[in-house]
């Protein structure tokens, strides 16, 4: 009986194994279709003229007047109180949303805009959202620790701590004195241990797996044999 329930056990656990690894498969083709929809995209917009607004680097916005003034503009039409900011206290997500992808199709890694992003595609579910966006943030802006670092608390909000990790990793590359990224790094390390010592426990074998309670036997039926 008891070699009958470890081989339920086991063909559970690789059953759930092999339905995470598909289920990883399957996300990592969407997210490649979707960055290469919206690498093509932006390659359209710049062969009609329009790259001279794009995929500006937030934070060298303040190098130059044309980046200065255009910043403003995004934030002032997009970012402000009187169109995102009351669309999203409204709960008009959707709407909300718009705006911020217009903030992010012209500064692709404004922090603010990447927070908030992150914060309503959360509340509706949709964890796959903010990782595009931050994965053509850091594709165009590599040098740019702090996105990383952002990257890795997004990483870490929806459960993927060895992503996290190794995103927190590449910010303190870059910026080794980047504080965000190693309170970020180390909340991300202890989430795993932590998630390593309760996995065992989840497939019900190693040494945090739960003990089922002893079938209690009536006191008439204590001189029968047990089966």
């Amino acid at each position: 009986m008891k070699a009958g329930q470890s081989k339920r056990r086991q063909a559970n656990s690789e059953r759930t194994l092999a339905a995470r690894s598909l289920s990883h498969q399957i996300a990592s083709l969407v997210l490649l279709t979707a960055v290469l929809w919206i690498t093509s995209a932006d390659s359209a917009r710049a062969q009609s003229g329009e790259e001279g607004w794009l995929n500006q680097n937030y934070f060298d916005a303040a190098k130059t007047t044309f980046s200065t003034e255009l910043l403003l503009n995004a934030e002032r039409n997009h970012f402000a109180q009187g169109n995102f900011w009351s669309k999203y206290k409204a709960g008009n997500l959707g709407y909300a949303l718009e705006d911020l992808k217009y903030v992010l199709l012209v500064f692709p890694n404004h922090p603010k805009a990447l927070h908030m992003l992150g914060l309503i595609c959360r509340t509706t579910k949709d964890n796959l959202t903010p990782i595009i966006y931050f994965e053509k943030a850091v594709r165009l802006f590599p040098q740019e620790a702090y996105t990383e670092a952002q990257y890795g608390a997004y990483l870490i909000s929806i459960g993927e701590q060895s992503a996290a990790i190794a995103r927190l990793n590449e910010a303190l590359r870059i910026d080794p004195n980047l504080t965000f990224a190693q309170a970020l790094l180390a909340e991300a390390q202890e989430k795993e241990r932590a998630d390593q010592k309760a996995a065992p426990s989840a497939s019900g074998t190693g040494p945090g797996a739960s003990t089922p309670p002893a079938a209690t036997t009536p006191a008439s039926q204590t001189n029968q044999k047990t089966p």
